[in-house]
C-alpha cells in the first residue's frame, strides 16, 4: 500500500527519532576516537541530537546543543535517514558547519562507521565480533522500544499506558549479555546488561552467543528461533509476541529508510 504524503512524512520522522534516540546512544557501548567535541545532528528543533566526545567516551544529548564544534544539518528526515542507513545521495547529504574542524570530523565518521556492525548483511568473523554485535543489537532494541512508546507509536502504547511495573529482558547466558526495557503506567526506560531489582516480567534467554547472533542475523520469525533452540521465552507468552511484532515493527522501519 502506497502512503499519503502525511503518512509517509510520520513515518519518517519515526524513523528520524530511533536513528537519533536509539541508534546513535548505542556509540556510548564503542571506544570512542580520543577527540573532544560537540557534533550535532539535526533536522529541526523537534528532530535533533548530539554526540559528545571528552577524550575518553562518547555520549548522546536529546535535542539541540547550545555550542557545537560541528553541525550536520539535514534538508528532511529523509534524507537524515538515508544517512544513519549509509545510503546518502547528494541531493540529501548533509550541509555541514565547522569544516575548520577536519579532524573531528574524520574521528565521527570513523565511529559512526561502527554502528555498520549492525547490519544484518555484515560479517562478524570471529567469536570477539560476534559477541560485540549482539550487545550492540540489544542495546539498540532496548532503546527503540522505549522510543516508540515515546514517539506515541500504537502499538508500544497499547503496551506501555496502563501497565503495572514491568521488566522485559533480553539475556545471553553464556556470556551475562543482556538488555532490558522497564515499563511503568505509561513511561518506557531502556538499559544495558541484566536488570537486577525486579523478576522479568518477560525474558528471552539465548543460550549463547552464538544463538543470539543467529537470531539477529535471520529472516525467520522467533517461532523459528524457539524451535531450533535459539531462544527461549520466559513468562507471558501474549506480551512476549506483542514485544516481538514491536521488534519486527522496527526492523520494517529502519529496513526502508
Amino acid at each position: 500500500m502506497t502512503l499519503r504524503p502525511a503518512e509517509g512524512d510520520r513515518e519518517e520522522r519515526l524513523r528520524a527519532r530511533l536513528n537519533l534516540n536509539a541508534l546513535l546512544p548505542v556509540l556510548s557501548l564503542v571506544e570512542p576516537p580520543p577527540a573532544r567535541a560537540v557534533v550535532q545532528f539535526a533536522v529541526d528543533e523537534e528532530l535533533a541530537a548530539h554526540l559528545v566526545l571528552d577524550g575518553e567516551r562518547a555520549r548522546v544529548g536529546r535535542g539541540m546543543h547550545r555550542s557545537p564544534t560541528v553541525t550536520l544539518r539535514f534538508a528532511d528526515a529523509r534524507a537524515l535517514n538515508r544517512f544513519f542507513a549509509g545510503r546518502p545521495s547528494p541531493a540529501s547529504l548533509p550541509s555541514v558547519s565547522g569544516w575548520r574542524h577536519p579532524l573531528v570530523l574524520a574521528s565521527v565518521a570513523r565511529l559512526l562507521g561502527r554502528l555498520r556492525i549492525l547490519d544484518p548483511r555484515a560479517a562478524c568473523k570471529t567469536p570477539s565480533e560476534r559477541a560485540a554485535r549482539v550487545r550492540l543489537v540489544l542495546a539498540f532494541i532496548t532503546r527503540a522500544l522505549a522510543e516508540l512508546a515515546r514517539a506515541g507509536h500504537h502499538g508500544m502504547r497499547a503496551l506501555v499506558d496502563d501497565s503495572p511495573d514491568r521488566v522485559y529482558q533480553w539475556t545471553v547466558a553464556e556470556r551475562g549479555i543482556g538488555g532490558f526495557l522497564r515499563v511503568c503506567r505509561g513511561r518506557a526506560r531502556a538499559g544495558s546488561d541484566v536488570y537486577i531489582h525486579r523478576r522479568p516480567f518477560v525474558h528471552f534467554v539465548f543460550p549463547t552467543v552464538e544463538a543470539a547472533y543467529r537470531v539477529f542475523t535471520a529472516t525467520g520469525s522467533q517461532m523459528d528461533a524457539v524451535a531450533r533452540g535459539l531462544v527461549r521465552t520466559e513468562g507471558s507468552p501474549e506480551h512476549a509476541r506483542a514485544i516481538s511484532r514491536m521488534m519486527q515493527e522496527i526492523d520494517r522501519l529502519l529496513g526502508e529508510a
